[in-house]
């Protein structure tokens, strides 16, 4: 299990013992949101330092220490062919090439907060849920 926040660090946790496992590299404040790729081979951890890491845990390196946004980072999503989608406070959306920790693509300006994001199961597109209950549909 993972636990992030307040203080800009990431703990893993051994569920049985309760002990700390293992740390990821820290950020230098509160982190918002940690996500996974599907195979449990990379974790990526972002929040109000405007950073995105990326850990590969099957190697336990630090691969990036991405700085995609002007605001604070509040949800992230990983796709496929090793891409990650982020979204930040002032709702500025970029997708990042997680090999190359490069911006591939930033999206017009979305008009209203982010509350969830989401992919179809054969990633093609991505639905990103807003608090006044719009649906925006891309096609990755």
């Amino acid at each position: 299990m993972f636990s992030a926040g307040e203080y800009g660090k990431t703990f893993a946790l051994d569920i049985e013992s309760g002990n700390i496992a293992f740390s990821l590299p820290n950020h230098a404040d509160t982190i918002n949101d940690i996500v996974f790729t599907d195979n449990g081979q990379w974790v990526a951890t972002a929040g109000y330092d405007k950073q995105v890491s990326i850990f590969n845990l099957t190697m336990m390196t630090s691969k990036h220490r991405i700085h995609a946004h002007s605001a604070a980072i509040v949800k992230m999503l990983f796709l496929s062919k090793h891409r990650l989608f982020s979204v930040d406070r002032k709702n500025r959306a970029v997708i990042l090439d997680v090999n190359g920790g490069k911006i591939i693509y930033r999206f017009p300006a979305i008009h209203d907060d982010v509350t969830r994001v989401v992919k179809s199961g054969d990633d093609k597109f991505l639905f990103v849920g807003t608090v006044l209950g719009y649906v925006l549909i891309y096609e990755l």
